[in-house]
């Protein structure tokens, strides 16, 4: 009769069986571990949520104009090198590539969460100083005031209600000649076209085809009329006397009317000899997206944004290089462009960054004292599972049992406990603020640094052996070691207070304080340590005094009460 050697168990099959025969003080830390997983998980996205929240309702207080980034630089005018007449101009992209191309290199060059929260960059140039126009005699405007304009995109946020779009074709009112004695500046008297709002042209008494003396421009032909396709575009919040006419009433002059008169959008920005063009360029900021746990990323990355100058078009670029045509397409920047741009978001960042820390900072002191108090509960948990497996860890060590084995069953035992209640604390966490925000990997990791904790604990905990085998000897030695670690409590409670009384609750960083955060813990720790070495004191001298008057605190051995 053959007898097949039986399987050793292995350690995990041990560890199930200890759970199952004994699993009242398991599963406490096995709930206690999934509490903190859960809150742990929950908590700070619930409060990343919390301000979020409050980042959209204080930019929803905010114009488009506060929260943009944008700025005014005037570029100059580069003579046209070209050498016949009637030449059409490229398209407005091939006109403005360099600019185009300048803003996005600018957004891209951020980090993020900036370079997400800006929108792809806008312009239009302002073409010299406001023209008084003549005013039809029906009018009951005394005077018109003219704002030339070039935008490359009005084809894109406009329709045309009447007549066409501006075309602009040379020669203009300033181009320069190459000859072997060098450019000659020649002056011509072209027509400029115009595009206006319809509501401008209606008011104006401007028919389209009409075309009117400009003093100091040129003859200005209204070619055709437009409407906004979304009067709630913020690009026309950027774009001044452009959406309707702006009248202004003066009891002495009677009412005057400023209009944004729209130059064809591959027009270089030229009405006269020498005009002045001023480029307003800007980011649009998606405020809705600003995420609330980046708002002081956010706050210093505009603070470098708008600390110096943007090089748009940088001054090496050969603004000769032509077209098939003989245009250059790079509007005609002649020696570079830079941009200083601003934003009024500073103000409002600065007062969400000091909220948002005080949050953090309130939240993690109330959360610091009962999480305490919970890894606590987890030793005191461990050496009470290590005494009831107290006959089985013996055995196991008489029968040859090493101590790392006997400790591997343990933590065997504790991640069995642990890992499990973690994972479905995360799970849970999951599904409460799935709707709020994004996993970040963070979280999995704090749980399952929570789900350690049990396997930890029991790994730590004193074995059978090991207190069989203590000497009595070493007590001196363990009180020295108690010494050191009190001393090391007092000092550090004493310092984080000092600390926090010199600095102020409130830090210069932002977010979470840790300061702030372990002072109370520290406290607590100091003050416990202090009432186990003085409460004896007291006690001590009410003994002795009950023991003077004849009095035993404790009842001797087969005393009973009268």
């Amino acid at each position: 009769m053959s007898h097949r050697p039986r399987r050793t168990p292995g350690v995990v099959r041990i560890a199930t069986k200890q759970i199952r025969a004994d699993p009242v003080v398991s599963l406490l830390l096995a709930a206690l571990v999934l509490i903190l997983s859960l809150v742990a998980t929950v908590g700070p996205r619930l409060l990343t949520d919390m301000n979020s929240r409050q980042v959209d309702y204080t930019f929803s207080d905010l114009s488009v104009l506060q929260r943009d980034v944008a700025s005014t630089t005037i570029a100059p005018l580069a003579y046209l090198n070209v050498t016949s007449d009637g030449v059409e101009f490229s398209d407005a992209d091939q006109t403005w590539a360099r600019v185009n191309a300048g803003l996005e290199r600018i957004r891209l060059d951020e980090s993020e969460p900036l370079r997400t929260l800006l929108e792809p960059g806008r312009f239009y140039i302002d073409v010299d100083q406001l023209a008084v126009a003549p005013n039809d005699p029906d009018s009951d405007i005394s005077q018109i005031r003219l704002q030339y304009r070039v935008d490359p995109a009005l084809p894109q946020i406009a329709t045309l209600v009447e007549g066409n779009w501006p075309v602009a074709h040379l020669p203009l009112n300033e181009f320069a000649v190459g000859g072997s004695d060098g450019a000659v500046l020649v002056t011509t008297d072209s027509e400029i076209e115009i595009a206006l709002s319809q509501d401008a042209a209606e008011q104006l008494h401007w028919e389209v085809g009409e075309v009117r003396d400009v003093p100091g421009a040129a003859q200005t032909r209204l070619s055709g009329t437009y409407e906004p396709i979304d009067p709630l575009d913020t690009h026309w919040s950027h774009s001044p006397y452009a959406p309707e006419l702006a009248t202004f009433f003066d009891a002495d002059r009677g009412t005057e009317a400023t209009a944004a008169a729209y130059l064809a959008p591959n027009n270089p920005g030229v009405v006269r000899p020498g005009s002045t063009r001023t480029f307003k360029l800007w980011y649009p900021l998606d405020a809705s997206n600003v995420p609330g746990d980046d708002v002081a990323s956010l706050r210093a990355q505009l603070g470098g944004m708008t600390a110096g100058e943007s090089v748009v078009i940088a001054e090496g670029e050969d603004p000769q290089e032509v077209s098939g045509n003989g245009v250059p397409p790079d509007g005609f920047i002649e020696a570079g462009m830079t941009a200083r741009f601003t934003t009024e978001l500073f103000e409002p960042l600065d007062a969400l960054v000091a909220q948002q820390r005080t949050t953090t900072s309130l939240a993690a002191v109330v959360a610091a004292g009962p999480a305490g108090v919970a890894l606590a509960v987890l030793a005191p948990g461990a050496q009470l599972i290590v005494t009831r497996r107290r006959p089985t860890l013996t055995l196991a060590e008489a029968r040859g049992g090493s101590r790392g084995q006997v400790r591997g069953l343990l933590m065997a035992e504790g991640a069995l406990i642990g890992l499990p209640a973690a994972a479905v604390g995360y799970l849970l966490a999951g599904i409460i603020i799935a709707p709020l925000t994004p996993w970040p990997w963070p979280a999995l990791l704090v749980a399952g640094l929570i789900g350690a904790c049990p396997m930890l604990a029991l790994g730590l905990a004193r074995t059978p052996g090991a207190q069989t085998q203590s000497r009595s000897d070493l007590g001196a030695a363990q009180g020295k070691y108690r010494v050191l670690v009190e001393t090391i409590v007092l000092a550090l409670a004493a310092l984080a207070v000092w600390r926090l009384l010199d600095r102020g609750l409130v830090s210069q960083s932002s977010g979470f304080d840790p300061l702030v955060a372990a002072t109370p813990a520290l406290l607590a720790l100091a003050f416990g340590v202090l009432t186990l070495r003085l409460l004896p004191v007291p006690l001590r001298v009410m003994t002795a005094r009950l023991h003077a008057g004849g009095v035993s605190p404790v009842p001797r051995r087969g005393q009973g009460s009268a």
